[in-house]
């Protein structure tokens, strides 16, 4: 059988190093590909991804929220206890601290349901990831899977202040927390998301005193 060699650079019979170079190059043109896309393609297709997976969980928790809110009967007096005096004016507000951990453990696990489903994706154009503005939102999308990283929680806190003469203001916050994971076969990246959702906002007014020239009156 004939031998075939790419060459005889060193005289008959002796192979000559062109498959060598030839791998050397395909190589290097591998590697300049990863760089590309490393230094470019890479971060470009992390933030397109990351702005997707917010929109998505904001989504998410807006119905979570709602949902937890419907199961309370959309009425803010069933999680918290306000007291109103003789004259049917609200006295005092506080947190039912039983009511609203029920309403941010509702909230917290039907978040956590969906994310860990196996169905949540979030979809990315291929022109997204160029970072070209010419190509923004065009081609083919591109499936990105969607799932708990880590734990989701909420929690809630309040924020009492006073806004004028004799007027409270009442504050309620709940604050969710979830670790987001993204992953395809060219991203696997965890977001941290963290939102602070306002439940209740109630001003209320006590009695304002009679005021005498720069003095408080004496049936004060």
């Amino acid at each position: 059988m004939k031998k075939i060699f790419y060459g005889n650079f060193y005289g008959k019979g002796k192979f000559y190093p062109r498959l060598i170079f030839d791998i050397l190059c395909i190589f290097c043109l591998i590697y300049a590909a990863g760089a590309l896309y490393n230094t470019f393609i890479l971060p470009q297709a992390l933030t397109v991804t990351k702005n997707a997976v917010i929109a998505y969980t904001n989504a998410c928790i807006n119905s979570c929220v709602q949902n937890a809110a419907a199961a309370e009967g959309n009425n803010i007096k069933n999680i918290c206890d306000i007291k109103y005096g003789s004259d049917g004016k609200i006295m005092s507000i506080a947190a039912d601290g039983m009511a609203v951990n029920r309403f941010c453990g509702n909230a917290a696990q039907e978040l956590s349901g969906r994310l860990a489903d196996g169905k949540s994706r979030v979809y990315i154009k291929l022109g997204s990831i160029t970072g070209i503005p010419f190509l923004a939102d065009k081609g083919p999308s591109i499936p990105v899977k969607i799932s708990c990283g880590g734990s989701v929680t909420a929690n809630y806190d309040t924020d009492i202040k006073s806004i004028g003469i004799n007027q409270v203001s009442f504050c309620l916050f709940i604050n969710i927390h979830a670790d987001i994971r993204a992953y395809s076969p060219l991203i696997n990246e965890i977001t941290v998301f963290d939102r602070r959702i306002m439940l209740a906002d109630i001003v209320y007014s006590g009695a304002v005193p009679n005021v005498v020239g720069a003095g408080i009156s004496a049936d004060y």
